[in-house]
């Protein structure tokens, strides 16, 4: 799988690319030619580099053995690549980053009120947080699609035990 690493590489780079191209062009006047060159990078980076990540993830799954281990093991194995990353993140970078942010961004707020307190903030933020997973949005929606998929995988293995 020697070229599914230089995959996750070009997927990695293109992303990082998109965002730093946004990151740069927010903070700078551009006039409407660059605009139109960042917007159609933007458009043309973001439809390779997600997608990609969406590929990666469906090949690493087809060398789960679903006739062995079956559905249960599939998701328990998913929750802990998928799920466990995504509580650390939300605990460790999110809600550090959006209590940090309350000053400057007002989506951050709880109550439409700046919080001083981490602890309490924290303890507000928590029922709000799905709407604003930011750019974790990837893992929930990762994690999904694979449930979903489980059965087509399962299929085709069979199908082509079959052959």
């Amino acid at each position: 799988m020697y070229y599914a690493d230089w995959i996750r590489v070009i997927s990695v780079h293109s992303v990082i690319l998109v965002h730093c191209i946004m990151n740069a062009a927010d903070s700078t006047e551009l006039d409407r030619d660059q605009v139109e060159k960042k917007e159609g990078i933007f458009k043309t980076m973001a439809q390779i580099g997600m997608p990609m990540f969406f590929y990666i993830s469906g090949m690493s799954s087809t060398f789960f053995n679903a006739e062995k281990h079956g559905y249960l093991s599939f998701v328990k194995g998913k929750a802990n690549r998928l799920l466990v990353p995504l509580f650390l993140a939300i605990l460790t970078l999110l809600v550090p980053r959006l209590y940090l942010s309350q000053d400057i961004e007002g989506w951050t707020r709880v109550d439409d009120k700046v919080e001083n307190n981490f602890f309490v903030y924290l303890f507000k933020v928590l029922p709000t947080l799905p709407q604003k997973l930011s750019w974790l949005w990837f893992l929930v929606v990762l994690f999904i699609v694979m449930l979903l998929n489980y059965p087509l995988m399962a299929w085709s293995q069979r199908r082509k035990m079959k052959k």
